[in-house]
């Protein structure tokens, strides 16, 4: 909200380092110094009241008795448009607009609205039940309420210039602070209670302006052991003795978002803006909460509040004001904000390696490769820009069939880098090198290439560049490289070699790194073959390193491939009893259930959501069988959580089209005037409309947005549809969208439009069962995935990936 200390602001007066005058629809143009953000933040962000998360009214809110109360109308605008709003203002007047607030705010006054003020903002209210909660007394807590009388309205004003003056650091207590940290985390391992004791006992020793830090460790230990009553006092203590300390409203934002409570989480985020309205890291958490809570109007009068503040201190902001304009499809705007960032902050690597990552998902990857360039010369040392220019002249490669500009590129970072990260620029190029090698060997297969094209040549540059790799790797991560290079080895048939390769990385590999590295053992013998030497080293993995969840779910999909379904089963039922919180695990149980019947395979998805109720891999399970009974309300319900808790996870997506196209298609049925567009078998009724005719009456812009945004990494359908490790997720997106026509085409009819379509066939009724028809075995189905013929489509499903970061 934007606090002014005119007649009509309703709040205290604003602190003259932060006036700033507005009007009704937002800042007044005025004549800005080169460093402001005015710039940019005028052109695309409007000031304007920031909306209230429970409802913002323009006047006083109602009193208990349901009557508007009396008294000065209060709304979010600053004094006279054009003027100085302190100017006239007497103490009495700010005396009554606090009063008014104090009222309103008891009233339930939401954030955003001018009853938000700074004397609420500091109360910590206590109850005798929030001392005695724990076994033995909480002294910390009692010390709050001790010190903790109610400030009058007179004193806020005299509080809050000693509390500014306090902020200011000195060398001598940031070191007294340390040697009180560190033996607070070593009471804190004997127990919570003795932690707290302590920290009551020692917070008198402290300088006044160090203890509001002690409530914050306080409060961080409280919320680890799960007593959230407990930090959420020390949190109000923190924002009483310093609000102007950001961190202490940021970390309390974070625990009550992690907790759900939404409206909280808001109400203090912008609390604290209150106290520091131009501190970036509030900013951004304020533009990303209003963003989760689907108010782009809110997020960006939060960014129309910096106009005028240098862009020194705000740049941050405006950069996550550029990804809420890119995230919400306003690509023009996000471009002109990224420019605009790059002409003032040149030094700051991150703004070009996302205003890069913004061409490429719009697949301007010359617009792209243009931002890098601009980006390494600028700063030659920041190695994302370096990685980022590999991937760019690869994926422009991919047609051509020639890396010599990917090649030259990984010579220019190799001397532009430091030292410590020439090794990772060397095994990218290695793993460049091997598709470029397996791009060839296909191409001779297909009888395409031209004469010299020679793939042995291309693997061997695979094996120098791995070379130069080892020579400049660190020796705690070499056996990333000996692993890597064995997947090259292995994908080329030389499995001896890749197996040689393993063994030195079980020799070097750091101990609880292990697991990886056996699991890609028993991948390689898999894919060689030599499935019992797999389930061996599995087995050997299971014993060795339990811990691991990975290792479980490696077991279960080896069976799946295998096509022993029952075995599948045993082994996800054995990881289960060990791992009974990964949600990973659960969904593949499910997967596998499908062998008992659907009732037992509904059982067990509920019984999943009581032990992994974020897991979206369970949701996305949930919404195939309710797909497959024709629930298509429920499906779109539990896709939703799906999407919402793992993102990442692509078969969500996958699952989510095939809902919209079932949808389209259902919808045309409806529409159906006659049999022209139904297909008509022996056994089986299909339709034939186009993908063109399905997506007029279903919009997936916003879906296909949300997909490239979060940009997917795993999943088996979605794999499944990614020819390269390059590929763009909307291209992985349309590809879906081909694959699933065909199963939607066959996918049995609604029963309630039986009838209908019977008529338009002049068919009797019962020659069909609609009903009883199984959906089809297609590309996309999952069994089908799992033990693909092609030896291709072998290795993508066994090794998932085929990059290893």
């Amino acid at each position: 909200p934007h606090h002014g200390s005119g007649p009509q602001s309703g709040g205290p007066p604003q602190l003259p380092e932060h006036r700033s005058v507005m009007t009704s629809s937002g800042y007044h143009r005025r004549s800005f110094s080169s460093g402001s953000a005015a710039e940019v933040v005028g052109s695309h962000w409007k000031g304007g009241p920031v909306p209230a998360v429970s409802g913002v009214s323009g006047q006083a809110p109602a009193g208990r008795d349901g009557q508007k109360r009396k008294g000065k109308r209060t709304n979010l605008r600053s004094g006279p448009a054009g003027g100085d709003p302190t100017p006239g203002y007497s103490r009495h007047q700010r005396n009554a607009d606090v009063s008014n607030n104090e009222a309103a705010g008891r009233d339930g006054g939401g954030v955003g609205d001018s009853s938000i003020n700074f004397r609420n903002a500091l109360v910590v209210d206590l109850s005798p039940s929030d001392i005695s909660s724990l076994p033995r007394q909480d002294l910390l807590l009692a010390r709050i309420r001790k010190d903790s009388p109610l400030l009058s309205t007179s004193s806020v004003q005299a509080y809050l210039q000693c509390k500014r003056d306090e902020l200011v650091d000195v060398s001598a207590s940031k070191s007294q602070f340390k040697l009180f940290f560190k033996e607070l985390k070593a009471k804190e391992k004997v127990s919570y209670e003795d932690a707290m004791e302590w920290a009551a006992l020692q917070l008198d020793n402290l300088p006044s302006s160090m203890q509001f830090k002690v409530f914050i460790e306080a409060a961080d230990i409280a919320k680890r052991r799960n007593y959230l009553h407990h930090a959420r006092r020390y949190y109000k203590q923190v924002h009483r003795l310093q609000p102007y300390a950001s961190q202490g409203w940021l970390e309390h934002a974070k625990m009550e978002e992690e907790g759900g409570n939404m409206q909280t989480c808001g109400k203090i985020l912008y609390k604290g803006l209150l106290f520091c309205p131009c501190n970036e890291n509030l900013l951004v958490k304020g533009i990303k909460y209003e963003e989760r809570m689907e108010n782009l109007r809110g997020a960006r009068a939060l960014l129309a509040r910096i106009r005028n503040v240098p862009i020194d201190r705000t740049w941050r902001a405006i950069l996550e004001g550029a990804l809420l304009e890119a995230r919400a499809g306003n690509i023009e705007t996000a471009r002109s904000v990224l420019r605009y960032l790059m002409r003032h902050v040149p030094w700051f690597g991150p703004i070009y390696v996302e205003a890069s990552r913004l061409e490429e998902r719009a697949e301007r990857y010359q617009d792209a490769i243009q931002i890098i360039e601009v980006g390494v010369r600028e700063i030659p040392r920041y190695a994302p820009l370096w990685f980022s220019a590999i991937r760019m002249y690869e994926k422009l490669s991919m047609n051509s069939a020639n890396i010599v500009d990917v090649r030259g590129t990984v010579q220019r970072a190799v001397q532009s880098i430091t030292i410590e990260l020439v090794w990772k620029i060397w095994f990218e190029a290695a793993q460049v090198e091997e598709r470029y090698a397996a791009q060839l060997e296909k191409g001779n297969e297909r009888g395409r290439n031209k004469v010299g094209d020679d793939v042995e040549a291309g693997l061997q540059l695979a094996r120098a560049a791995y070379a130069e790799s080892v020579r400049n790797c660190p020796t705690n991560l070499l056996w990333k490289v000996w692993l890597a290079g064995a997947r090259t080895e292995g994908r080329f048939g030389r499995f001896d070699k890749g197996r040689k390769l393993l063994q030195r990385a079980l020799d070097e590999v750091p101990l609880k790194m292990r697991a990886f590295v056996l699991v890609e053992c028993a991948r390689l013998e898999e894919f060689a073959g030599k499935q019992e030497v797999a389930r061996q080293i599995l087995c050997k993995a299971r014993r060795e390193t339990t811990h691991e969840w990975k290792v479980f779910l490696e077991s279960v999909l080896l069976e799946i491939r295998c096509g022993a379904l029952k075995a599948a089963q045993y082994q996800a039922r054995t990881a289960l009893e060990i791992h009974i919180g990964t949600g990973r695990l659960w969904a593949v149980m499910i997967q596998v259930a499908a062998i008992e019947n659907e009732e037992y395979q509904e059982k067990l998805f509920q019984r999943a959501l009581t032990e992994v109720p974020k897991s979206g891999e369970v949701w996305c399970e949930g919404a195939r069988i309710c797909l497959r009974k024709g629930e298509l309300e429920s499906a779109q319900v539990y896709l939703n959580f799906a999407v919402r808790f793992t993102p990442q996870y692509g078969d969500s997506f996958v699952e989510l089209l095939r809902l919209y196209l079932l949808r389209a298609r259902n919808f045309l049925l409806e529409k159906l005037a006659d049999a022209s567009r139904l297909v008509v078998t022996e056994n089986s009724i299909s339709t034939n409309f186009s993908l063109e005719d399905l997506l007029e009456v279903i919009d997936i812009a916003g879906v296909e947005r949300l997909c490239v945004n979060v940009d997917p990494n795993y999943g088996a359908m979605w794999l499944s549809c990614r020819n390269h490790p390059l590929d763009s997720s909307r291209e992985v997106f349309r590809r879906v969208l081909a694959l699933l026509l065909p199963e939607i085409q066959c996918h049995p009819l609604p029963t309630a439009q039986v009838p209908k379509i019977l008529a338009a066939l002049r068919l009797r009724p019962g020659q069909y069962q609609f009903s009883k028809m199984a959906v089809p075995t297609t590309s996309l189905s999952l069994f089908h995935l799992h033990s693909p013929s092609d030896r291709e489509d072998r290795r993508k499903v066994i090794f998932a990936s085929d990059s290893i970061k």
